[in-house]
């Protein structure tokens, strides 16, 4: 279960609410992790679909690392990057690094980076909205993939923001840090928002899903 706070149900401002939580919340959690490698400054990623569709996990990484299509490179050459500009097509992506990244990582060349030992089965999730695909029971509207090449999409039954996206995150994939960190990181909830009833069935709900949270009011 992800726990999150509300926030409203206007497009619009649902992105805007999201894209305010980078610079602040993301970052000051990420940093106080001891995970933060750099921050690029973007608050919004844009990210040409066509582009990284039939790239597999190691090119998608080589791509945006090379065009510095992220928000934060992690100290182990993970990338997090956030794209929220279209509210209708929102994509949240954790790609970890292929390559066994050197602490100096962030100021190398990329094809210094590529010389290095491939890493095995390197860790990938990404959350995407895109409710005109939904189809019901079949494509959530809200879904995560756990895997770059695989077709499965576990359904989540809230838009989440990137504050949960980057806590899901680290308590997953970084447990020590998040354990010895995480009576530092921010308190502001992260924040989430409830999807239309047209885009969440009860079929749906009776498929196997993430369930959040928001402010006590759970998923039907």
């Amino acid at each position: 279960m992800i726990g999150t706070g509300r926030v409203s149900n206007n497009p619009k401002k649902i992105s805007d609410d999201f894209r305010a939580e980078i610079p602040k919340h993301c970052r000051r959690t990420i940093e106080v992790s001891g995970l933060l490698a750099e921050y690029s400054g973007a608050h919004d990623i844009v990210i040409d679909p066509a582009t990284v569709r039939n790239l597999n996990h190691q090119k998608e990484w080589e791509y945006l690392y090379t065009y510095r299509k992220y928000n934060f490179l992690l100290m182990d050459g993970s990338l997090l990057a956030f794209k929220l500009r279209d509210p209708s097509n929102i994509s949240f992506t954790f790609l970890g690094c292929p390559y066994s990244f050197p602490e100096d990582m962030e100021s190398q060349e990329i094809g210094i980076i590529m010389d290095q030992e491939s890493v095995d089965n390197p860790a990938y999730v990404r959350f995407d909205y895109a409710p005109s695909s939904y189809r019901k029971a079949i494509h959530p509207a809200a879904h995560m993939h756990l895997y770059r090449e695989s077709p499965v999409r576990l359904g989540v039954c809230s838009i989440i923001g990137p504050l949960a996206f980057t806590q899901f995150i680290l308590r997953q994939f970084y447990p020590h840090q998040w354990n010895d960190t995480k009576h530092l990181m921010p308190s502001s909830s992260p924040k989430t928002t409830r999807i239309p009833a047209s885009e969440w069935a009860r079929e749906d709900s009776e498929e196997l899903h993430l369930h959040t949270r928001i402010r006590g009011i759970h998923c039907t």
